[in-house]
């Protein structure tokens, strides 16, 4: 329910009980009086009647004692009279008495006169008092009526014009604020808590115009500064790959140019030539697999919609690297999940990851012990574990392995492309890649990649 009519409805409601109150005790009063006027009458009439009967008595004719009480009943309408003897009254009684489902009003009189004591009774139904009492609610209840349907009118207006009008600007206000209307509005016709409140409305406006034009200001400023930081991060990352490309082929660079000058120049012979040729062979052979390793860092595909099953595709990166392991003396172990299971990743891609995750892992051996890969469900994810038992990594080293060009191996022996790639690869497919480490005992690289539905 709307302010203004609940309002209007409670001041009514008020002014309601108010006038019933007031109407009750009118009527309350009215019936007081109407019963002094009956009971006034009643002694009036009684001592007439105790005049006349006792004159009657001194003469001792009780025949006319009942003379005078029949007159009296066939001339004074309503009211009844009779002689009781036998009873002597002390004083004069006047009370309301029922008798046959009708209350009357009954006043008796104390005889002085005749030989046995006796009294009048003056016995008036209370008709007309009801009737009066009734006449008088009603009349009360129409006056509260009009009353309260006049007082409820002229709330409603007032309210209206009060309160409801200023309120529904308020309101209206509200809205517009809310919609992003920030204009000042200095209009409310009010000059009461209403107005102050639309002036507080007015002063909300004028700062939150202010603190939007100084958070557009920031978010400009912070825009610029994050551009001008990520211009200087992408300066650093390029300045860093490029050292890394540099250091990288600079070493397989020079090796082949000095040994290319070295058969130029006549200066080896005979079975040297060859030697020099397949070293010029590896070195050109080392610096084109950098280059290979830096486009695949390089190229991101994005997210591919394909998969495979990481138990086949983890025997196919056994077979081929069967041989080196057993070179190095070490033993690769693939331990499957207890049932078949599908990941959202190309077959190629994966098994681009677990070569390299298995070569770290063949490479951190050194000569001896097992590498292990596991494959496992995690709720939505596929896990997959590629264990060694090396030396571990440092753990202030840890947070850095995924770096492009870092790495723990010695010059020649690892470019520090290779963990940088699998967190490519896997980064784009939704997934993440995860390392714990124990020196000592050996790193766990997991691979985590969204389970095919």
């Amino acid at each position: 329910m709307r302010l203004v009519p609940k309002l209007s409805i409670y001041l009514a409601s008020a002014m309601s009980l108010v006038f019933v109150w007031r109407g009750a005790a009118q009527v309350q009063r009215d019936t007081e009086v109407f019963d002094s006027d009956m009971k006034h009458d009643h002694r009036v009439v009684g001592r007439i009647m105790v005049h006349d009967l006792e004159t009657a008595l001194r003469s001792g004719s009780e025949v006319q004692v009942a003379s005078v009480t029949a007159a009296a009943n066939r001339s004074t309408g309503s009211m009844r009279f009779a002689w009781h003897q036998g009873k002597m009254l002390d004083r004069a009684e006047q009370q309301f008495e029922t008798e046959g489902g009708e209350a009357d009003l009954v006043s008796r009189f104390a005889l002085t006169e005749g030989a046995t004591p006796s009294y009048l009774e003056l016995r008036e139904p209370l008709v007309d008092r009801v009737r009066f009492v009734r006449s008088s609610v009603v009349q009360m209840l129409l006056g509260v009526g009009a009353s309260v349907g006049t007082a409820l009118l002229i709330t409603l207006l007032l309210n209206r014009a009060v309160v409801g009008r200023p309120i529904a600007a308020l309101v209206d206000r509200a809205r517009r604020i809310g919609k992003g209307d920030l204009e000042v509005d200095g209009r409310l016709d009010a000059a009461d808590e209403l107005r102050a409140l639309w002036s507080e409305l007015d002063a909300m406006c004028v700062g939150i115009k202010g603190a939007n034009e100084r958070v557009k200001t920031e978010a400009e400023a912070r825009a610029h500064v994050t551009e001008q930081m990520r211009h200087a991060e992408r300066l650093a990352t390029v300045g860093k790959l490029a050292a890394g490309v540099a250091h990288e082929l600079g070493t397989p660079l020079s090796v082949a140019a000095g040994h290319a000058e070295m058969i130029r120049l006549g200066e080896v012979k005979g079975a040297d030539v060859a030697t020099s040729a397949k070293a010029v062979e590896e070195q050109i052979a080392r610096a084109s697999r950098i280059v290979r390793q830096l486009l695949d860092f390089a190229r991101r595909t994005g997210r591919e919609h394909a998969t495979s099953d990481p138990v086949v595709v983890a025997e196919q990166v056994k077979g081929m690297m069967e041989n080196l392991a057993r070179k190095r003396n070490v033993a690769i172990e693939i331990a499957a999940a207890p049932e078949p299971v599908l990941a959202e990743i190309a077959p190629e891609r994966l098994a681009q990851v677990l070569t390299n995750l298995v070569g770290n892992a063949l490479d951190a051996s050194h000569g001896a012990g097992t590498v292990r890969v596991g494959v496992k469900t995690e709720d939505r994810w596929v896990r997959i574990d590629v264990a060694d038992e090396g030396e571990g990594i440092a753990e202030e080293n840890l947070p850095r392995v995924f770096e492009p060009f870092f790495t723990t191996k010695d010059v020649g022996e690892g470019t520090g492309l290779g963990l940088s790639v699998v967190h490519g690869i896997v980064q784009d497919q939704g997934g993440r890649v995860e390392v714990t480490s124990e020196l000592a005992k050996g790193t766990i690289f997991s691979v985590f990649l969204e389970k095919h539905a």
